[in-house]
């Protein structure tokens, strides 16, 4: 069987990019992520402890930032198999593959689509093209879909931008005009829309709709995902570390012990508490909110304006905002609105135990209304109060 990242040139910086800025998310079943989660999750199914993760994901990174193949992913992967004794599903060469091909080919296709994005890039090339790389079994609609050719801003690359399932090698090529031309067309083709069939998640019972063609948790575009999240918080993952960790509380917060945290992450910081209106709109056990080592990592690389004094700022943000919006039932974004609009995304863990920060960032003015459009408005900043 051929490598399936034959071709793709990795390593290239915008793939490594997305690869790098995953959060480490232990998980028990396939189902505990899916969609859009996977653009800021790293999970390996059933690997349910936060080193093996680790592992795992150092291993990939490897792969895709220096370029090497799949006979040395399968080295490292039996090496860590056996360090944890870990029990996979599969053989050791179909999971290993599985593991190595899904990251791979999603960290090319969001590189892909940051490239393509970029605006002389897209005023060049306004147009996508549906690419069906030959396998020994193709899937009937991704043969289908082959040499389709659509605007880039059609709604079908949203839940269609390869790849669509697992062992999917499907990718997506630009188009200028005289592509187009040489393509034998004069404009792009209709749009398939999306068609859905209703798919039982097999381990929580919920019936969710799936688009045809789509394996399930497939149905997203991972550049898209990495792309939105660098500006405002999508379905990011639960972000609760592992094993013993050391809090440090509220009141000992000082300027000097943030960049001490900022330097070194470790352990997690008391960085606010939420106030009753917000505990209860996402049904939270707890105030306090947490902000872990890993997000800290993932703040200077996504945000690394912010300072020490940024983050002292954080507790009166999520005592007192001016604007809040809950996006799903667990998590809530909050606006302040001093010198400059601060935003801040909380998160609570499944069991309501405890609340994460997920980011904490400056927010554009400009960029308000499009974060209350994409929830529900809990509280809204008074007219004229933004400069």
């Amino acid at each position: 069987m051929a490598d399936a990242t034959a071709g793709i040139g990795l390593p290239f910086e915008e793939a490594i990019a997305y690869f790098r800025q995953k959060i480490n998310v232990p998980t028990r079943r396939w189902t505990d992520l899916m969609n859009e989660a996977h653009a800021h999750g790293f999970a390996v199914a059933g690997a349910a402890q936060g080193a093996i993760v680790e592992d795992f994901r150092k291993a990939v990174a490897k792969a895709i930032g220096q370029g090497t193949g799949m006979a040395e992913f399968r080295r490292d992967f039996d090496a860590i198999v056996k360090k944890f004794g870990w029990s996979h599903t599969g053989t050791a060469g179909w999971r290993a593959r599985v593991i190595y091909e899904t990251n791979l080919s999603t960290a090319f296709a969001a590189g892909r689509y940051a490239q393509m994005t970029e605006p002389a890039t897209k005023a060049a090339f306004p147009y996508w093209e549906y690419i069906h790389t030959p396998v020994q079994y193709p899937r009937l609609q991704h043969l289908a879909w082959d040499g389709m050719v659509l605007r880039a801003d059609d709604p079908f690359w949203d839940a269609h931008y390869p790849p669509n399932g697992w062992g999917c090698r499907c990718v997506a090529g630009a188009v200028s005009e005289a592509g187009l031309a040489r393509r034998g067309k004069s404009g792009p083709d209709a749009s398939p829309g999306t068609a859905t069939r209703p798919w039982k998640n097999p381990h929580t019972g919920e019936t969710m709709e799936v688009p045809i063609g789509v394996d399930p948790g497939f149905a997203y575009s991972p550049g898209k995902a990495w792309k939105e999240g660098a500006a405002l918080p999508v379905q990011a993952p639960d972000v609760k570390p592992e094993g013993p960790r050391q809090v440090l509380q509220l009141e000992s917060l000082t300027a000097a012990i943030v960049r001490d945290f900022m330097r070194e992450p470790r352990g997690a910081l008391e960085i606010g508490r939420l106030g009753d209106a917000l505990k209860g709109e996402i049904g939270a056990k707890s105030e306090s909110v947490l902000f872990s080592a890993e997000t800290m990592r993932k703040q200077s690389e996504r945000h690394p304006e912010m300072e020490a004094e940024d983050y002292l700022a954080a507790a009166g943000l999520l005592a007192k905002p001016d604007a809040a919006v809950r996006q799903g039932e667990r998590r809530i974004v909050v606006v302040r609105h001093g010198k400059r609009l601060l935003l801040g995304a909380v998160k609570s863990t499944r069991d309501r135990e405890q609340n994460f920060l997920l980011a904490l960032f400056w927010l554009e003015p400009r960029r308000l209304a499009r974060l209350l459009a994409r929830g529900t408005v809990i509280k809204e900043m008074a007219k004229g109060e933004i400069e």
